[in-house]
C-alpha cells in the first residue's frame, strides 16, 4: 500500500517509531513488527510450570519450572512449520539470502540450466512466500516473554554449581555464579553471575529449534563467527538476553539480533556495551523479524553492511537504544555491489528494501 501512496509513508514511519518506544518489551515490539508484515499474531498464554528436581536455589528452579513448558511448546511449533518446508529448499533459501545479505560475488551455479538471474529471484520469492512465518514469529511469544520477566530476577545470594539437565527433550545449561565459558549447544543457557565466554555452538543458529541465553549479571564476552549466530533466529528462534554487565557482542555476519525465516533478538538490559559485526548484523531480518535492543549506558555500535535496524525483503529489522551517549557506525569498507569504483555502500541504519 505504501508504494502506491508514498506520500504516507513519513506518517507511517513516525507513528511506527513511537509505538516501538513506548512498547512495553521485545514480546511487544514482535506483535507490532508481525502486524505490520501482515502476520497477525495471538496473544500468548504461559503454560502451567512442571516441578523440576535440582540441586539449585529455590528462585532458579521456579525459573526451570516455567521455561520447560515453554520450550517445549515453542520448540514443537517451530519444528513443525520448519520440517514444512523440504530441506533442499530451506539449505537454497539461506543460501540464497546468505549471498544477497553479505555482499557475496554472484555465483553462476546457483543458475538453473536455462534460468537468468531476474527469473532465478522470481522463483527464490515464490519459494520464501511458501515458508510459515506466522507460525514460527508466534512460537516466539512465549520464551520472549518468559526471558523479558526472568532478566529482572535478581542473581542468587548463595553459590550456584554448573549444571546440565536433560528433561522431556529440553536441554538446559545452568551456570554457577563464577566465571564459565560456554561452547556446547543447549535450549537454553541460564547463568546466575560471574564474568562469561559465550562461543562456538552455544551461539550458532539451529534452524528448527527454540534457543535462549539468559544471563543475570557479569562482564561476559560473546564471540561468534561465521554466517548465523548470537541471536540470529534463521528457520527458528533465537534469543540472547543479558541483565547486567559491560559485555562485549563480537560477530560475522547474520548475527546480534537478526531473522531470516525465523525471529532473533537480543536484549542488553544494562551496561557499557560494544557491539561490532560485519554485515546483516544489528537488528536485521528478511523474511522475519530481528531485534537489538540496549535500555541502558553508553554503547558503541560498529557494522559494515546492511545493519543496524535493516528490513530487507519481507523483514523487519529494529535497533532501539534506550538511553544513555552512544556511537554508532556502518560502512567504509564494503564495495558497492552495483560495481562503482571507490565506492562503498553501507545500507544501513534505517535502511529498507522491498
Amino acid at each position: 500500500d505504501l508504494l502506491r501512496d508514498p506520500l504516507r509513508v513519513l506518517p507511517e514511519s513516525r507513528e511506527t517509531a513511537r509505538l516501538l518506544l513506548s512498547a512495553r518489551g521485545p514480546g511487544a515490539i514482535v506483535q507490532e513488527l508481525a502486524g505490520r508484515l501482515e502476520l497477525g499474531l495471538d496473544p500468548p498464554e504461559v503454560p502451567a510450570g512442571i516441578p523440576v528436581e535440582a540441586r539449585l536455589p529455590k528462585e532458579l528452579l521456579e525459573a526451570l519450572s516455567v521455561w520447560l513448558p515453554v520450550l517445549r511448546e515453542s520448540g514443537a511449533a517451530v519444528r513443525a512449520a520448519v520440517a514444512a518446508v523440504p530441506e533442499p529448499t530451506r539449505r537454497e533459501l539461506v543460501e540464497h539470502f546468505r549471498a544477497e545479505l553479505t555482499n557475496s560475488l554472484p555465483d553462476p551455479g546457483r543458475l538453473r540450466r536455462g534460468e537468468t538471474w531476474t527469473e532465478r529471484d522470481l522463483r527464490v520469492l515464490a519459494l520464501a512466500q511458501g515458508v510459515g512465518l506466522r507460525d514460527i514469529l508466534q512460537a516466539a511469544l512465549l520464551p520472549l516473554h518468559l526471558a523479558s520477566v526472568q532478566t529482572s530476577l535478581a542473581p542468587p545470594a548463595e553459590p550456584v554449581e554448573p549444571l546440565r539437565l536433560e528433561l522431556d527433550g529440553v536441554s538446559i545449561v545452568i551456570g554457577s555464579t563464577g566465571d564459565d565459558e560456554f561452547s556446547e549447544a543447549a535450549d537454553l543457557i541460564l547463568d546466575p553471575g560471574g564474568d562469561d565466554v559465550y562461543r562456538g555452538e552455544a551461539l550458532r543458529a539451529r534452524p528448527g529449534s527454540v534457543q535462549a541465553i539468559v544471563d543475570l549479571a557479569g562482564d561476559d564476552r560473546y564471540l561468534s563467527k561465521g554466517f548465523g549466530s548470537a541471536g540470529a533466529g534463521i528457520f527458528g528462534v533465537s534469543l540472547l538476553f543479558d541483565a547486567a554487565g559491560n559485555d562485549a557482542y563480537l560477530a560475522e555476519d547474520g548475527a546480534l539480533g537478526v531473522g531470516l525465516f525465523g525471529c532473533g533478538v537480543l536484549y542488553d538490559r544494562s551496561g557499557d556495551d560494544v557491539y561490532r559485526a560485519r554485515a546483516f548484523s544489528q537488528g536485521a531480518a528478511s523474511f522475519g523479524v530481528g531485534l537489538l535492543i540496549d535500555d541502558a549506558g553508553a554503547d558503541l555500535y560498529r557494522a559494515s553492511y546492511l545493519s543496524q535496524a535493516m528490513g530487507y525483503v519481507g523483514g523487519a529489522g529494529v535497533l532501539r537504544d534506550a538511553s544513555g551517549n552512544d556511537i554508532y557506525s556502518s560502512g567504509y569498507s564494503e564495495p558497492d555491489p552495483r560495481g562503482y569504483i571507490e565506492n562503498y555502500g553501507s545500507f544501513s541504519q534505517g535502511e529498507v528494501f522491498q
